[in-house]
């Protein structure tokens, strides 16, 4: 079992999006607590990366996950406009996928040469 991890999201976004301005000064006091691609893993505290799909969009359930208790969405630049949720930070990246492998390297640290 891992150890429990928590990252405030201005520290996870300052690992991962250095050079990027944040306007947000309530991002301070978001806990991180798990990053997942999967709106049916999501629990308080975690980042949900809303990825673009072959047949379906995670963006569709990014309203689950805020159900759920998201602190944060990753997703493609212009989903921000979709949605009426002024409490929960979307952080919106032209290449989503990757901001989410950085994220989530960040947050669980490295992996192990051999599974």
């Amino acid at each position: 079992m891992r150890p429990v991890v928590t990252l405030r999201l201005t520290e996870l976004m300052n690992l991962t999006l250095p050079t990027q301005t944040r306007s947000d000064a309530g991002l301070d006091k978001i806990e991180i607590t798990g990053i997942t691609a999967d709106s049916r893993a999501v629990r308080s505290g975690f980042m949900f990366a809303a990825l673009p799909g072959g047949k379906v969009s995670g963006v569709e359930f990014i309203e689950e996950a805020a159900r759920r208790g998201a602190a944060g969405i990753i997703a493609p630049v212009g989903t921000k406009s979709k949605f009426n949720l002024p409490q929960l930070p979307i952080i919106e990246d032209p290449l989503p996928r990757r901001l989410f492998a950085r994220m989530a390297a960040a947050f669980y640290g490295t992996q192990p040469d051999i599974v």
